[in-house]
């Protein structure tokens, strides 16, 4: 009797193993090849055309792992013996089966021919922009592409200066786009670019990518921002500039009042939050700091001129990043010249900085913070400054 009850659970454990994963199931004795293996991939025919559906089988008895390499999505894995996949090209496609065999992977590619693109992923379908009956847009994903099909316009400001925006309005062309304007890029064949650099020709190209996997640049003209048609609302906040309500608006700073000027937290928090101390009890001295977003200039003036400890005051110019942002980093302020921010020292170091990240900002109250120079202990660790406006 005992000897049938350890059988029984033998036949239980097995079935257990031959439900799991193909990572932890040892196959049955005999698959030594995959030549061994009894596998089909057939592509799914729509209008007389093999499409971009396969259906797969895996007539051997061992557990099943179907790979396809797509696009724009990486890999796709499938887990079952029989069923459909999909690729996202056309041409030859490779599909990969997977099994274990006596403890060992067993891998078999299979080819398959297509024709047609009749199922569209949605990670495809949102960058086309895809809406039936909209003739703006695409309503397939082929190889097609005419770069006069594209039409786009530039923002302009009430005087005729050219804006921030590139809009394109209309782009039929079934192929992915990736429009590029300087630095600024889109991925979706419609809709807007926004840069935030001002003043130099930027070209403004567009990257294909069709359904057989060609690439290609097109540069669609050059263009000049020469004003913010687009404005964000972090330059009002921090510099004062508004190009309608204040196109000579400056903005002052100074540290704040709380005991909170300076000290370390997380970087890229919102906050200092581990420790937050004074300037002077650092043997520095506090100042003030005002933007000039019209004539980019950063003026600095200090308290206290004797202590010098990396203190800047003077004019100078700064820089606003938006291409940083990212969490709750807003954007980066880089100065250079005769000023900076006042009492500019690293935390934990004897470094200054002029890049600071902003992270806390509005009409009220600014709050700065700066990675590490050196190496630090805690490579977590940011430095921050604690303003409010000074008039």
């Amino acid at each position: 009797m005992k000897l049938k009850s350890i059988y029984g659970l033998m036949l239980v454990m097995g079935g257990v193993f031959a439900a799991c994963e193909p990572s932890t199931v040892d196959g049955p004795s005999g698959w030594s090849t995959p030549e061994d293996l009894n596998l089909s991939a057939t592509p799914v025919v729509v209008d007389g055309k093999n499409s971009n559906q396969i259906l797969v089988k895996n007539e051997s008895p061992i557990n099943s792992q179907w790979v396809t390499k797509q696009l724009v999505e990486g890999d796709v894995l499938s887990t079952f013996s029989e069923g459909t996949v999909y690729v996202t090209q056309l041409g030859e496609q490779q599909i990969t089966f997977k099994g274990f065999n006596g403890g060992e992977m067993v891998e078999q590619t299979l080819t398959v021919q297509v024709d047609t693109i009749s199922y569209i992923t949605d990670a495809i379908r949102s960058r086309l922009c895809i809406e039936e009956g909209n003739s703006n847009v695409p309503q397939y994903f082929g190889v097609f592409f005419d770069e006069n099909l594209i039409v786009f316009e530039q923002s302009m400001s009430a005087d005729g200066q050219g804006g921030n925006t590139i809009t394109v309005v209309s782009n039929p062309n079934p192929v992915l786009c990736t429009f590029k304007w300087g630095t600024a890029s889109m991925n979706t064949n419609v809709g807007t670019i926004t840069t935030y650099a001002l003043g130099d020709d930027m070209d403004f190209t567009v990257e294909i990518l069709t359904a057989s996997g060609v690439t290609k640049t097109y540069n669609l003209g050059s263009f000049s921002a020469e004003t913010y048609t687009e404005l964000p609302a972090a330059i009002t906040q921090l510099t004062g500039w508004h190009p309608e309500t204040a196109p000579t608006g400056t903005k002052t700073w100074k540290f704040a009042e709380d005991g909170r000027e300076w000290g370390n937290g997380q970087y890229g928090d919102k906050t200092g939050t581990w420790w937050m101390t004074t300037i002077d009890s650092q043997g520095g001295s506090t100042g003030t700091m005002t933007f000039d977003f019209a004539n980019k200039t950063l003026t600095t003036t200090i308290d206290d001129p004797t202590k010098d400890k990396g203190n800047a005051a003077g004019v100078g110019t700064f820089d606003l990043d938006f291409s940083t942002a990212s969490g709750n980093i807003i954007c980066t302020l880089r100065t250079s010249g005769d000023a900076n921010v006042p009492y500019p020292m690293l935390i934990n170091e004897s470094n200054l900085t002029r890049e600071f990240q902003v992270v806390t900002l509005n009409d009220a109250e600014l709050w700065l913070c700066a990675k590490h120079i050196d190496a630090s202990p805690d490579p977590n660790e940011g430095t921050f400054w604690h303003f409010i406006p000074a008039e």
